[in-house]
C-alpha cells in the first residue's frame, strides 16, 4: 500500500483497494475526512469517510458518515466541488 491508497475491508471480509483523492480537516465538525475512489471503478464514484490518524501520520480507522447528516454531506460536497474546479 502506498501513501495515496487505502485498503477497505467490507463486512464480508472482501478487501477493496481505493485511491485517495484528498484529505481535509473541518474546524466546524472537528473531524478529519478522506475522499476516495475504488481503484478499479471506471464510474469514478467518490466516497467519503471520517478517519483517525495514526502516530506516523497515516490514515487509521475509517468511520461512516450518517446519510441523514445532510449538513455534513453538504459541506463535503462543497469541498469536493472546490477540489474538482482546481
Amino acid at each position: 500500500m502506498s501513501d495515496n491508497t487505502i485498503v477497505i475491508t467490507k463486512a464480508d471480509g472482501t478487501e477493496i483497494t481505493c485511491e485517495i483523492l484528498f484529505t481535509f480537516h473541518s474546524d466546524e465538525t472537528e473531524k478529519d475526512y478522506v475522499l476516495y475512489v475504488e481503484a478499479d471503478d471506471e464510474e469514478g464514484d467518490v466516497y467519503a469517510s471520517t478517519y483517525t490518524e495514526e502516530a506516523d501520520g497515516m490514515i487509521g480507522e475509517l468511520f461512516d458518515i450518517p446519510e441523514e447528516n445532510e449538513e455534513e454531506w453538504q459541506m463535503i460536497e462543497e469541498v469536493l466541488n472546490a477540489f474538482q474546479s482546481e
